[in-house]
């Protein structure tokens, strides 16, 4: 094998760093979060009131991770795709997860992906990681897939709405409530 690649690593840092982080005063990650609805509502022509959700992260600290959600401050429905959901207020959409690695986890990320740490550089702080990583062995060819918003079957399985695009095998998103 003689590859390599350059990862960009977020270090595990104390909760409140993180929580301040996810939950700026600007509102900006908020506002990030919340053009979720607005984009489904533009492309697959969903009845999402902006209004009515609130943006909620924390530290889920067993998973190593912040996740992020939309919570329903009411008791709704919504139509995504011509498929009926509802929504009981304190309800979540869990929109994004965003892990956060100190060496042990980073080493086993990288070795089960068939690479090895060379170096590693971080920042003043030692919040980030930039890693260069060398392959220990030859991953298989993948395919390259292009996939657009136009043509998805949805189908409700359980409490998990499944979005797929029609004509893509194992291409899959997930709408979790």
């Amino acid at each position: 094998p003689r590859g390599g690649m350059i990862l960009g690593v977020d270090r595990r840092k104390e909760p409140q760093v993180l929580h301040d982080a996810y939950n700026d005063a600007a509102g900006v990650t908020a506002a990030f979060n919340l053009n979720l609805l607005t984009r489904l509502n533009r492309t697959l022509g969903a009845t999402f009131n902006l209004a009515t959700f609130r943006h909620v992260a924390f530290f889920n600290d067993a998973a190593s991770r912040i996740e992020m959600h939309l919570e329903s401050t009411v008791a709704q429905q919504v139509r995504v795709a011509n498929v009926d959901i509802t929504f009981e207020a304190g309800e979540t959409i869990h929109t994004e997860c965003s892990y956060k690695y100190d060496e042990t986890r980073l080493v086993a990320l990288c070795e089960a992906g068939g690479f090895r740490i060379e170096t590693l550089h971080t920042d003043a702080r030692g919040w980030f990681w930039v890693a260069w990583l060398r392959a220990t062995k030859v991953a298989p060819v993948l395919r390259r897939v292009r996939i657009g918003l136009i043509g998805w079957s949805m189908a409700p399985v359980g409490s998990v709405l499944v979005l797929k695009p029609m004509g893509e095998v194992g291409d899959v998103c997930f709408f979790v409530r």
